[in-house]
């Protein structure tokens, strides 16, 4: 008989014996719950397109406003495979890009089958690279970027 499980102590998210997420048929996670308020959620890309597509968070990041920020890794990784951690890096948008010290990052947390993490900061008309890494349940790791522009918002 297979048994269920919480996938660690702080878990929402059910898994298998094998360390699989468990799903209904309609593919919703079990044991998966709503993403506090206010956020802001981007999905990962499953390739780097040169299509024009990007993965930007709207609207813009007022500087100083500190806001739940989180990348949905749905499309990326396979059904049925959850992530277990998961880390956060800021650089500017520049090439090459450059690690900032703009912006506090809060812990980053696993919920389903996203990362979040609060951030605070930012500096006026700067535009930033989140670089969100997602390790998942069969040890595979998934490095992906989403972009947001510090600016005041109307």
């Amino acid at each position: 008989m297979n048994s269920l499980r919480p996938l660690s102590s702080r878990a929402t998210v059910f898994v298998d014996q094998n360390g699989l997420m468990i799903a209904d048929p309609s593919d919703a996670v079990l044991g998966e719950t709503p993403v506090p308020q206010p956020a802001r959620l981007v999905y990962a890309l499953a390739t780097n397109s040169q299509s024009g597509i990007t993965g930007r968070y709207l609207p813009s990041h007022p500087p100083g406003e500190a806001c739940l920020f989180g990348l949905d890794f749905s499309d990326v990784i396979p059904l049925g495979v959850g992530i277990t951690s998961g880390t956060l890096a800021i650089f500017t948008n520049v090439v090459p890009p450059a690690a900032t010290t703009d912006w506090t990052i809060g812990p980053v947390t696993v919920l389903g089958r996203a990362l979040y993490a609060s951030l605070g900061g930012g500096v006026d008309g700067t535009d930033y690279m989140l670089r969100w890494t997602a390790t998942d349940t069969q040890g595979d790791v998934w490095p992906r970027t989403a972009l947001v522009l510090c600016a005041q918002t109307s």
